[in-house]
């Protein structure tokens, strides 16, 4: 016996991180979900019409007995963000000053969120080892406005 393993045989989803064709694919309906709220936000309510019952009701077929695809995880959320949020970036919202997404915040916080540097790392100095990065980006980005 010489004490080498086998090699590992590919899962179609590792733990919280699936392979790269998994991820394609993940990326690529992220994409179309973000391109699709939009050129299609102008055909929304501005506001949804409170319906708690159905966003409950929505949330029962999730208790956690067995996983879910990506797919459809991913669909489940762009559903209830397009039906059950108010939709600040419509042309018609004039509530508080909630200025649109753009393009590039989109892509650097799916570049923040890879790395991890949530809010927590950006807004709190002692993070600095861990999210020096984003954190002095965030420090310098203050000092601009």
């Amino acid at each position: 016996m010489s004490g080498t393993r086998p090699p590992k045989q590919a899962q179609p989803w590792s733990g919280l991180l699936p392979h790269e064709e998994v991820r394609a694919k993940v990326w690529n309906q992220v994409t179309s979900a973000v391109e699709k709220f939009i050129t299609s936000v102008e055909t929304r309510r501005v506001t949804p019409e409170l319906a708690v019952t159905d966003i409950r009701r929505s949330l029962e077929k999730f208790d956690f007995a067995a996983p879910v695809s990506p797919a459809e995880a991913l669909e489940f959320v762009e559903t209830g963000l397009t039906e059950f949020q108010t939709h600040t970036p419509h042309p018609r919202y004039f509530g508080l000053f909630n200025p649109a997404p753009t393009a590039m915040g989109v892509a650097a916080d799916m570049l923040a969120a890879v790395a991890d540097t949530g809010n927590r790392q950006l807004l709190n100095r002692a993070a600095e080892l861990n999210g020096s990065a984003a954190l002095h980006l965030r420090l310098h980005s203050r000092t601009l406005y």
